[in-house]
């Protein structure tokens, strides 16, 4: 009966000591992801020319100009040192179609609330690209961005299944041990009048 409550004791301080050597290797990151209406309107004719204008409600209007959670935006955290070429082209589809993420890459999603909050932890320290991809407001842009190239190889699957159409935002961050770093971003939603996308 002793020799068992002794095995237990010292199970629980190599338990105790596994944890905190785990944490102490470990960091965080969280923030908001918000999107508000800009100053700008786009109207486009009948033939689909675009021209733009003033939103006067978003300068006038504070409670309509305000700040709102972008709910089921997407967070992605791939390492700066990670080789797309060491990835099948299953893992790949899997990891953009499905959120799964290849194996032993340390490639973290997180998924954004109601009021835009996400947030990841246990992850190892280091240097990472942070992907935000906004549901709210729309890509201003056709084309694939070159510091996005060095980690997708298949552009057009992870256009359609991970950007989906959304506006987008990737920065390097730094992750430290025992430390939890905030990272928000801000979207600009513009309200598009006329022919396309009347709102």
């Amino acid at each position: 009966m002793k020799r068992a409550a002794w095995f237990g004791g010292v199970l629980a301080v190599l338990l105790c000591q596994l944890a905190y050597a785990s944490a102490a290797h470990t960091g965080g990151v969280h923030g908001r992801v918000t999107w508000q209406y800009s100053k700008f309107i786009e109207q486009r004719n009948m033939n689909g020319m675009p021209s733009s204008g003033l939103n006067i409600k978003a300068l006038q209007d504070k409670e309509y100009a305000r700040k709102r959670g972008d709910a089921g935006a997407k967070i992605e955290l791939i390492p700066v040192t990670f080789d797309k070429n060491s990835i099948t082209e299953d893992q790949e589809r899997a990891w953009y179609r499905d959120n799964v993420p290849p194996p032993g890459k340390n490639i973290f999603f997180a998924p954004v609330n109601q009021d835009g909050y996400y947030e990841i932890y246990d992850v190892p320290a280091g240097d990472y690209m942070l992907l935000i991809v906004s549901r709210k407001s729309k890509e201003t842009y056709t084309y694939p961005e070159k510091r996005m190239l060095r980690y997708i190889r298949n552009w057009e699957y992870f256009d359609y299944f991970v950007l989906a159409g959304g506006e987008y935002s990737l920065r390097k961050i730094t992750i430290q041990a025992g430390k939890t770093l905030t990272a928000d971003r801000n979207f600009e939603y513009t309200v598009t009048y006329g022919y396309v996308g009347n709102e």
